[in-house]
Protein backbone atom coordinates (compact mmCIF):
# COMPACT_ATOMS: atom_id res chain seq x y z
CA UNK A 1 0.00 0.00 0.00
CA UNK A 2 1.28 3.53 -1.09
CA UNK A 3 2.92 5.62 1.26
CA UNK A 4 5.99 6.82 0.03
CA UNK A 5 7.55 7.09 -3.64
CA UNK A 6 10.56 8.75 -5.45
CA UNK A 7 10.06 11.57 -7.81
CA UNK A 8 10.10 9.50 -10.84
CA UNK A 9 6.97 7.15 -9.86
CA UNK A 10 4.98 10.60 -8.20
CA UNK A 11 5.44 11.90 -11.79
CA UNK A 12 4.53 8.66 -13.80
CA UNK A 13 1.42 7.72 -11.91
CA UNK A 14 0.27 11.57 -12.43
CA UNK A 15 0.91 11.38 -15.99
CA UNK A 16 -1.39 8.13 -15.76
CA UNK A 17 -3.78 9.58 -13.74
CA UNK A 18 -4.02 12.73 -16.58
CA UNK A 19 -4.85 10.48 -19.47
CA UNK A 20 -7.02 8.30 -17.32
CA UNK A 21 -8.98 11.62 -16.45
CA UNK A 22 -9.08 12.77 -19.82
CA UNK A 23 -10.05 9.62 -21.62
CA UNK A 24 -13.26 9.44 -18.89
CA UNK A 25 -14.12 13.18 -19.82
CA UNK A 26 -14.23 12.25 -23.35
CA UNK A 27 -16.32 9.62 -22.65
CA UNK A 28 -18.35 11.68 -20.68
CA UNK A 29 -19.05 13.93 -23.94
CA UNK A 30 -19.71 10.94 -26.17
CA UNK A 31 -22.81 10.00 -23.66
CA UNK A 32 -24.49 13.10 -22.91
CA UNK A 33 -23.68 14.39 -26.31
CA UNK A 34 -24.20 12.49 -28.93
CA UNK A 35 -20.74 12.77 -30.30
CA UNK A 36 -19.09 9.67 -31.55
CA UNK A 37 -15.83 9.97 -29.86
CA UNK A 38 -13.22 7.20 -31.48
CA UNK A 39 -11.76 4.35 -28.87
CA UNK A 40 -8.36 5.78 -28.32
CA UNK A 41 -6.82 2.93 -26.80
CA UNK A 42 -5.87 4.73 -23.59
CA UNK A 43 -5.75 2.38 -20.24
CA UNK A 44 -6.50 2.87 -16.94
CA UNK A 45 -4.03 3.94 -14.61
CA UNK A 46 -4.49 1.10 -12.76
CA UNK A 47 -4.21 -1.61 -15.29
CA UNK A 48 -1.45 -2.55 -17.31
CA UNK A 49 -1.38 -4.15 -20.97
CA UNK A 50 -5.16 -4.85 -20.33
CA UNK A 51 -4.59 -6.56 -17.43
CA UNK A 52 -5.73 -5.44 -13.64
CA UNK A 53 -2.64 -3.90 -12.08
CA UNK A 54 -2.25 -3.86 -8.41
CA UNK A 55 -4.22 -0.30 -6.65
CA UNK A 56 -1.46 -0.21 -4.40
CA UNK A 57 1.58 -1.68 -3.21
CA UNK A 58 1.20 -3.63 0.15
CA UNK A 59 2.46 -1.65 3.03
CA UNK A 60 1.48 -2.95 6.66
CA UNK A 61 -0.75 -1.72 8.97
CA UNK A 62 0.23 -1.19 12.07
CA UNK A 63 -2.02 -2.95 15.27
CA UNK A 64 -2.59 0.40 16.45
CA UNK A 65 -4.35 1.34 12.75
CA UNK A 66 -6.04 -1.72 12.74
CA UNK A 67 -7.77 -1.46 15.70
CA UNK A 68 -8.63 2.57 15.27
CA UNK A 69 -10.16 1.40 11.92
CA UNK A 70 -12.52 -0.87 13.29
CA UNK A 71 -12.97 1.39 16.30
CA UNK A 72 -14.23 4.20 13.54
CA UNK A 73 -16.30 1.48 11.75
CA UNK A 74 -17.72 0.12 14.89
CA UNK A 75 -17.49 -3.15 13.79
CA UNK A 76 -19.97 -5.66 15.87
CA UNK A 77 -20.23 -9.09 15.09
CA UNK A 78 -23.31 -8.56 12.96
CA UNK A 79 -20.95 -7.13 9.90
CA UNK A 80 -19.44 -7.95 6.98
CA UNK A 81 -16.79 -6.54 6.83
CA UNK A 82 -15.04 -6.41 2.93
CA UNK A 83 -10.55 -5.28 2.76
CA UNK A 84 -10.26 -4.25 -0.67
CA UNK A 85 -6.73 -4.84 -1.11
CA UNK A 86 -6.25 -6.82 2.31
CA UNK A 87 -2.65 -7.31 2.21
CA UNK A 88 -2.01 -10.22 4.32
CA UNK A 89 -5.55 -10.00 5.88
CA UNK A 90 -4.62 -8.83 9.19
CA UNK A 91 -7.75 -6.37 9.08
CA UNK A 92 -10.46 -8.83 8.49
CA UNK A 93 -8.40 -10.92 10.73
CA UNK A 94 -8.55 -8.92 13.66
CA UNK A 95 -12.22 -7.77 12.59
CA UNK A 96 -13.22 -12.02 13.26
CA UNK A 97 -11.27 -11.97 16.30
CA UNK A 98 -12.46 -9.17 18.37
CA UNK A 99 -15.59 -8.71 17.02
CA UNK A 100 -16.99 -12.01 15.80
CA UNK A 101 -17.29 -10.24 12.48
CA UNK A 102 -17.11 -11.65 9.11
CA UNK A 103 -14.64 -10.82 6.75
CA UNK A 104 -13.78 -11.08 3.20
CA UNK A 105 -10.16 -9.90 2.23
CA UNK A 106 -9.89 -9.30 -1.63
CA UNK A 107 -6.30 -8.62 -3.44
CA UNK A 108 -4.10 -9.81 -6.58
CA UNK A 109 -1.40 -11.20 -4.98
CA UNK A 110 -1.57 -14.75 -4.45
CA UNK A 111 0.85 -15.11 -2.39
CA UNK A 112 -0.68 -12.64 0.26
CA UNK A 113 -3.48 -14.88 -0.28
CA UNK A 114 -2.19 -17.85 0.68
CA UNK A 115 -0.26 -15.50 3.72
CA UNK A 116 -4.08 -14.51 4.62
CA UNK A 117 -5.49 -17.86 4.81
CA UNK A 118 -2.34 -19.46 6.82
CA UNK A 119 -2.73 -16.28 9.08
CA UNK A 120 -6.59 -16.82 9.96
CA UNK A 121 -6.16 -20.69 10.67
CA UNK A 122 -3.40 -19.64 13.11
CA UNK A 123 -6.42 -17.27 14.85
CA UNK A 124 -9.10 -20.09 14.69
CA UNK A 125 -11.21 -17.34 12.72
CA UNK A 126 -10.98 -19.01 8.92
CA UNK A 127 -15.21 -20.52 9.76
CA UNK A 128 -15.37 -16.47 9.22
CA UNK A 129 -12.97 -15.13 6.67
CA UNK A 130 -12.17 -15.93 3.27
CA UNK A 131 -9.53 -14.33 0.93
CA UNK A 132 -10.31 -13.87 -2.60
CA UNK A 133 -7.08 -13.23 -5.17
CA UNK A 134 -9.34 -10.98 -7.75
CA UNK A 135 -9.06 -7.37 -9.18
CA UNK A 136 -11.00 -5.27 -6.11
CA UNK A 137 -12.58 -3.28 -9.00
CA UNK A 138 -14.49 -5.59 -10.07
CA UNK A 139 -15.51 -8.00 -7.15
CA UNK A 140 -18.93 -7.96 -6.20
CA UNK A 141 -19.34 -5.96 -2.37
CA UNK A 142 -22.80 -5.12 -2.49
CA UNK A 143 -23.41 -7.31 0.41
CA UNK A 144 -20.53 -5.59 2.84
CA UNK A 145 -21.56 -3.78 5.90
CA UNK A 146 -17.99 -2.17 6.53
CA UNK A 147 -15.75 -1.18 3.61
CA UNK A 148 -12.14 -0.86 4.52
CA UNK A 149 -9.50 0.68 2.36
CA UNK A 150 -5.52 1.40 2.34
CA UNK A 151 -4.79 1.92 -1.37
CA UNK A 152 -4.30 5.21 -3.21
CA UNK A 153 -6.03 8.63 -4.26
CA UNK A 154 -6.74 7.54 -7.79
CA UNK A 155 -7.82 4.18 -6.55
CA UNK A 156 -9.89 5.74 -4.14
CA UNK A 157 -11.55 7.80 -6.71
CA UNK A 158 -12.23 5.06 -9.32
CA UNK A 159 -14.14 3.04 -6.72
CA UNK A 160 -15.79 5.76 -5.34
CA UNK A 161 -18.83 5.88 -7.92
CA UNK A 162 -19.18 1.79 -7.41
CA UNK A 163 -19.15 2.26 -3.11
CA UNK A 164 -22.00 4.90 -3.83
CA UNK A 165 -24.01 3.03 -6.42
CA UNK A 166 -23.77 -0.17 -5.15
CA UNK A 167 -23.64 -0.18 -1.08
CA UNK A 168 -26.02 -0.24 0.76
CA UNK A 169 -27.15 3.18 3.09
CA UNK A 170 -25.34 2.95 6.11
CA UNK A 171 -22.49 1.07 4.83
CA UNK A 172 -19.11 2.74 7.40
CA UNK A 173 -16.42 3.01 4.52
CA UNK A 174 -12.60 3.70 6.31
CA UNK A 175 -10.07 4.71 4.45
CA UNK A 176 -6.31 4.85 5.44
CA UNK A 177 -4.32 7.64 4.66
CA UNK A 178 -6.30 8.74 1.46
CA UNK A 179 -9.39 10.62 1.47
CA UNK A 180 -12.34 10.95 -1.60
CA UNK A 181 -12.08 13.78 -3.44
CA UNK A 182 -14.76 16.26 -2.65
CA UNK A 183 -17.02 13.35 -0.90
CA UNK A 184 -16.27 14.59 2.63
CA UNK A 185 -15.66 12.91 5.32
CA UNK A 186 -17.89 12.30 8.20
CA UNK A 187 -14.89 11.40 10.54
CA UNK A 188 -11.41 11.64 10.66
CA UNK A 189 -8.53 10.14 12.84
CA UNK A 190 -4.96 10.59 13.30
CA UNK A 191 -2.79 7.66 14.79
CA UNK A 192 1.16 7.26 14.47
CA UNK A 193 0.74 10.52 12.12
CA UNK A 194 -1.40 8.40 9.48
CA UNK A 195 -4.69 9.96 8.71
CA UNK A 196 -7.83 7.49 8.51
CA UNK A 197 -10.98 9.09 7.12
CA UNK A 198 -14.88 7.53 7.24
CA UNK A 199 -17.75 7.85 5.89
CA UNK A 200 -21.51 6.68 5.63
CA UNK A 201 -23.01 6.03 2.70
CA UNK A 202 -25.48 8.40 2.03
CA UNK A 203 -29.24 7.48 1.22
CA UNK A 204 -29.85 8.48 -2.70
CA UNK A 205 -32.50 11.36 -2.01
CA UNK A 206 -32.38 14.17 -4.78
CA UNK A 207 -35.31 14.92 -7.26
CA UNK A 208 -39.10 15.20 -6.24
CA UNK A 209 -40.91 13.50 -3.39
CA UNK A 210 -44.94 13.61 -3.06
CA UNK A 211 -45.58 14.37 0.59
CA UNK A 212 -48.48 12.45 2.80
CA UNK A 213 -48.91 13.23 6.40
CA UNK A 214 -51.55 11.86 8.96
CA UNK A 215 -53.47 15.54 8.52
CA UNK A 216 -56.81 15.55 7.09
CA UNK A 217 -56.06 19.52 6.49
CA UNK A 218 -53.14 19.26 4.70
CA UNK A 219 -53.39 20.33 0.81
CA UNK A 220 -53.30 17.45 -1.95
CA UNK A 221 -49.89 17.53 -3.66
CA UNK A 222 -47.60 18.66 -1.33
CA UNK A 223 -43.92 18.21 -2.43
CA UNK A 224 -40.85 17.66 -1.25
CA UNK A 225 -37.72 18.52 -3.36
CA UNK A 226 -34.17 18.02 -2.22
CA UNK A 227 -30.88 18.81 -3.63
CA UNK A 228 -27.81 16.64 -2.83
CA UNK A 229 -24.31 16.61 -2.40
CA UNK A 230 -23.30 13.25 -1.05
CA UNK A 231 -24.50 13.32 2.61
CA UNK A 232 -25.21 17.25 2.16
CA UNK A 233 -28.82 18.12 1.37
CA UNK A 234 -31.23 21.18 1.05
CA UNK A 235 -34.76 20.79 1.12
CA UNK A 236 -37.52 22.96 0.01
CA UNK A 237 -42.09 22.42 0.47
CA UNK A 238 -44.33 23.31 -2.27
CA UNK A 239 -48.16 22.86 -0.86
CA UNK A 240 -50.85 23.91 -3.33
CA UNK A 241 -49.80 27.53 -4.64
CA UNK A 242 -47.55 27.88 -1.34
CA UNK A 243 -43.75 27.76 -0.96
CA UNK A 244 -42.59 26.45 2.49
CA UNK A 245 -39.16 27.28 3.48
CA UNK A 246 -37.89 24.12 5.08
CA UNK A 247 -34.57 24.07 7.12
CA UNK A 248 -32.21 21.84 9.15
CA UNK A 249 -31.63 19.09 6.38
CA UNK A 250 -29.75 16.45 7.29
CA UNK A 251 -28.97 13.10 6.11
CA UNK A 252 -26.92 10.30 7.89
CA UNK A 253 -26.48 6.79 5.77
CA UNK A 254 -30.45 6.11 5.05
CA UNK A 255 -31.54 8.44 7.67
CA UNK A 256 -33.40 11.75 6.95
CA UNK A 257 -34.87 14.99 8.84
CA UNK A 258 -35.45 18.35 7.92
CA UNK A 259 -38.05 20.94 9.95
CA UNK A 260 -40.85 22.66 8.22
CA UNK A 261 -40.98 26.72 9.69
CA UNK A 262 -44.31 27.36 8.53
CA UNK A 263 -47.18 26.41 9.22
CA UNK A 264 -48.45 23.43 6.79
CA UNK A 265 -52.07 21.96 7.15
CA UNK A 266 -52.82 22.08 10.83
CA UNK A 267 -49.27 21.79 12.28
CA UNK A 268 -47.57 24.79 13.91
CA UNK A 269 -44.44 26.14 11.89
CA UNK A 270 -41.45 24.38 13.28
CA UNK A 271 -42.49 20.80 12.71
CA UNK A 272 -39.57 18.48 12.74
CA UNK A 273 -39.82 15.57 10.37
CA UNK A 274 -37.56 12.43 11.21
CA UNK A 275 -37.66 9.49 8.75
CA UNK A 276 -35.65 6.73 6.86
CA UNK A 277 -35.24 6.60 3.01
CA UNK A 278 -35.90 2.97 1.75
CA UNK A 279 -35.08 3.82 -2.19
CA UNK A 280 -37.93 5.57 -3.21
CA UNK A 281 -40.07 5.55 -0.66
CA UNK A 282 -39.67 7.44 3.02
CA UNK A 283 -41.43 6.65 6.15
CA UNK A 284 -41.18 8.75 9.67
CA UNK A 285 -42.46 10.85 11.98
CA UNK A 286 -43.32 14.82 12.74
CA UNK A 287 -43.88 16.68 15.65
CA UNK A 288 -45.39 20.04 16.03
CA UNK A 289 -46.23 22.31 18.31
CA UNK A 290 -50.12 21.24 17.81
CA UNK A 291 -49.75 17.44 17.23
CA UNK A 292 -47.37 14.91 16.03
CA UNK A 293 -48.14 12.03 13.94
CA UNK A 294 -46.78 9.91 10.73
CA UNK A 295 -45.81 10.96 6.89
CA UNK A 296 -44.51 9.17 3.82
CA UNK A 297 -42.71 10.27 0.92
CA UNK A 298 -42.44 8.51 -2.25
CA UNK A 299 -40.08 9.65 -5.48
CA UNK A 300 -42.42 11.27 -8.00
CA UNK A 301 -38.79 12.05 -10.50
Amino acid sequence: MLIHEDFFMRTFMSGLVFIGVLAAALSWVAAFSGIAIPDLGIPHPLEQNGAPALAARFEPTSPAIVSEMLKMAAVTSNDVVFDLGSGDGRIVIAAARSAGARGIGVDLDGELIRQSRTAAERENVSGLVQFLQEDLFQTDFSKATVVMLYLSPEANLRLRPRLLRELKPGTRIVSHSHSMGDWKPDNEARVENHMLYSWLVPAHVAGSWSLEITDKYMDSGTSLRFKQAFQNIEAGLRSGNREIAVAGAGLQGGSIQFTVEQELGSLAAGARFTGEVDGDRMTGKFRSASHSGTWTAKRTR
